[in-house]
């Protein structure tokens, strides 16, 4: 019998998490206004959640999450499952930008490493989830079927997600939070 290989992130996810707890509620927030904006009716909304299991290696239950009606337009449900990107990634961006002016400040530096902590949260949380791309697959294929031959600008989309959730077991979405950082901070002309 061929036994199955899994794929592990190095250290179970329910720490990230915790230390990152902010940017995990923005990233559902996110979905929640989106789904607001569109007139979409959410059935629950869970912003954060640990328990025993997210800290175990195998674990890819989710720690927060929206439950909400089936978009009847298509484009809905593409703004619903990729809102975490926008909306945490600007986030991130007037966070740092909030930051960064008062990094060198000598009474203001815990503010400003406040408003960065909160910016890295928001970033590293940007990625939409797994799940997301799920939801983006199934619906594009049935829009594919029903010959809305549009969908086809959306399938690398769902290849980006899929492989940006298979790059952070190598931490491309801390990565990405850092990435975010260095870029306002040249903007706005601050040497690290």
């Amino acid at each position: 019998m061929k036994q199955q290989t899994n794929y592990q992130v190095p250290i179970p996810g329910g720490f990230f998490a915790l230390i990152t707890f902010p940017g995990v509620m923005m990233h559902e927030l996110s979905h929640y206004y989106m789904c607001k904006l569109f007139g979409v009716r959410v059935h629950e909304l869970k912003l954060f959640h640990l328990n025993e299991e997210h800290f175990s290696f195998s674990n890819s239950a989710p720690v927060g999450w929206v439950r909400h009606e089936p978009p009847k337009e298509f484009y809905k449900t593409f703004f619903i499952s990729i809102a975490p990107i926008i909306l945490n990634t600007l986030l991130a961006i007037i966070l740092y930008s909030i930051a960064l002016p008062f990094f060198n400040h000598a009474t203001l530096f815990l503010v400003s490493y406040l408003f960065i902590y909160l910016g890295f949260c928001c970033g590293v949380n940007a990625f939409p989830s797994n799940g997301d791309g799920e939801v983006l697959w199934y619906e594009s294929n049935d829009e594919l079927r029903n010959h809305n031959y549009w969908v086809l600008f959306v399938y690398p989309i769902i290849l980006i997600i899929y492989i940006a959730h298979f790059l952070s077991m190598v931490w491309l979405d801390w990565i990405y939070g850092g990435a975010l950082f260095f870029l306002v901070a040249s903007i706005f002309g601050v040497s690290i």
